[in-house]
């Protein structure tokens, strides 16, 4: 697929910056929502979806973990199902194959029965609590005390989702370029000014998905800018000096080959080292306060033709459309010529 990169100073309805998943489901969502708006949605990269999308574990989350009456709860459902939709419409390959949530010690129960109550409160259907021999009657090779069977759960090839909403993205009317970072942005009169490496752009409205350069995916890439300001952030290490067991082991796992293959152990036991292979990374946008706590609900901060998406985590990519549908109806569409 080809994407414009020529700069032209034309104004636009709605610029949405940034090329991920949940960039591209805004756009295509507010150009349902008003057909025949100019939207033009940028991207630095040379393609989209290069960094989180393309780093995801793949999976189609059913929204058990998040707490109930949140917003992440409630996008996480209804984007679910959005997204089956939107696959089994558009020929993209996904398989919703349920899947199960295995408590391995006495300690992980409590937890899998808050889990279970969860789930049920945000209007997951099918859910059901196994025995050890229901464990083995769904996948033989795991073993655990007692589980939670997740029907609605699956798997989808989010690279083919990224395809098909850019289709349609321009198939509605819309323009995507790709190469085009975004250097600075300047709000005056009711219109905003976009400025990028390859020119300018001008807009009544603006979504930012932000993307801080945090885009390394082994051990041995760095990026000293990037490590110098986590470093600086007071936040990190009040959420290291709360956790540091975790911290440490994570770390210590992520290095150690035996470690990771005997934490496997615990779920499927016959697992060994000589079954793993290397994999790249994944990535996971988390935004922080600055006492050291993990900011859980999505969040959105919103000034006069401006919304910003400044903390989408798992499951953006599952609820993306929904995220994209609940932007929609925030912005001023009316706006929109």
């Amino acid at each position: 697929m080809v994407y414009t990169r020529a700069s032209i100073l034309m104004r636009r309805d709605f610029i949405v910056i940034g090329g991920g998943i949940v960039g591209l489901a805004t756009a295509l969502r507010i150009l349902e929502a008003k057909p025949g708006t100019k939207m033009l949605l940028l991207e630095k990269e040379s393609s989209l979806g290069r960094h989180q999308t393309g780093h995801n574990s793949g999976v189609l989350h059913a929204g058990l973990y998040y707490k109930p009456g949140s917003l992440k709860a409630k996008l996480a459902v209804e984007g679910l199902r959005q997204m089956v939709d939107f696959c089994q419409r558009h020929g993209v390959a996904h398989e919703v194959c349920g899947k199960i949530v295995v408590a391995t010690e006495p300690r992980e129960l409590p937890r899998l029965e808050k889990l279970l109550e969860r789930g049920s409160a945000n209007g997951l259907q099918g859910l059901r609590k196994l025995s050890p021999d229901q464990i083995r009657e769904i996948e033989p090779h795991a073993a655990g005390l007692a589980a939670i069977h997740v029907p609605e759960e699956g798997i989808v090839d989010y690279a083919g989702v990224v395809e098909a909403m850019a289709r349609e993205i321009q198939r509605l009317g819309g323009e995507i370029r790709t190469g085009n970072s975004v250097k600075r942005l300047k709000g005056t009169g009711g219109v905003w000014r976009v400025e990028t490496e390859q020119g300018g752009f001008e807009a009544r409205q603006i979504v930012v998905v932000l993307a801080m350069a945090r885009e390394g995916y082994t051990w041995g890439n760095i990026h000293i800018g990037d490590l110098t300001e986590s470093l600086a952030f007071p936040g990190l290490w009040k959420f290291m000096l709360k956790y540091p067991s975790i911290c440490s082991y994570e770390i210590w796992r992520s290095v150690s080959r035996n470690e990771f293959c005997r934490s496997l152990q615990k779920l499927v036991p016959e697992i060994c080292e000589q079954d793993l292979e290397a994999g790249s990374a994944g990535v996971r946008a988390q935004a922080m306060s600055s006492d050291g706590s993990l900011v859980e609900d999505f969040s959105f901060v919103e000034e006069p033709g401006i919304l910003h998406v400044v903390n989408a985590p798992s499951p953006a990519a599952t609820a993306s459309l929904a995220i994209g549908e609940y932007v929609a109806r925030r912005l001023d569409l009316k706006s929109a010529k």
